[in-house]
């Protein structure tokens, strides 16, 4: 029975030796497992960083597009209101000029002693002449009025 009690001994060191070996590889495995989980959990923790760091990125973004449309809406409107008055003043540039062309050609026809056409010139532009003596009187009102130190406008007859 001595060769049953060895060759159990042996067989037990050996099931002994394989359970180590086992375990030591089951620890080798369980440590590199906890190492990857631990690299895995600080790369998650770093993405998560860079992903809340974007989204502030983003709104930041949103808000700047947000107050840049509003900007540009605002320069749409004082653009707006500018063509207008451009327009208004063009309309008031035309007026003057007919007035001014008109009163040129009727002095004209006096000095060649047209008087018959002279009158029928100044007849014709009298209309708006008056509408340009009102735009110098409101143009005249705002430059005086505004304590610019200019003398007071000269006084503007219709025809």
């Amino acid at each position: 029975m001595n060769m049953n009690a060895s060759a159990a001994a042996f067989g037990l060191a050996a099931l002994l030796a394989a359970s180590g070996f086992a375990y030591l590889d089951a620890r080798n495995q369980l440590a590199q497992t906890e190492t990857r989980l631990t690299a895995i959990q600080t790369e998650r923790d770093n993405l998560t960083q860079q992903v809340d760091s974007l989204q502030q990125q983003v709104k930041d973004l949103e808000q700047q597009v947000s107050s840049s449309r509003n900007s540009v809406s605002d320069l749409q409107g004082q653009l707006g209101d500018r063509e207008r008055a451009v327009a208004a003043f063009q309309g008031q540039i035309d007026t003057l000029s007919i007035c001014l062309e008109g009163v040129a050609q009727g002095i004209s026809e006096m000095s060649n002693g047209e008087e018959t056409s002279a009158l029928i010139t100044f007849s014709s532009i009298s209309a708006t002449c008056k509408q340009a003596e009102k735009i110098i009187e409101q143009r005249n009102v705002g430059s005086y009025g505004s304590g610019s130190g200019q003398h007071p406008p000269l006084a503007i007859r219709s025809f």
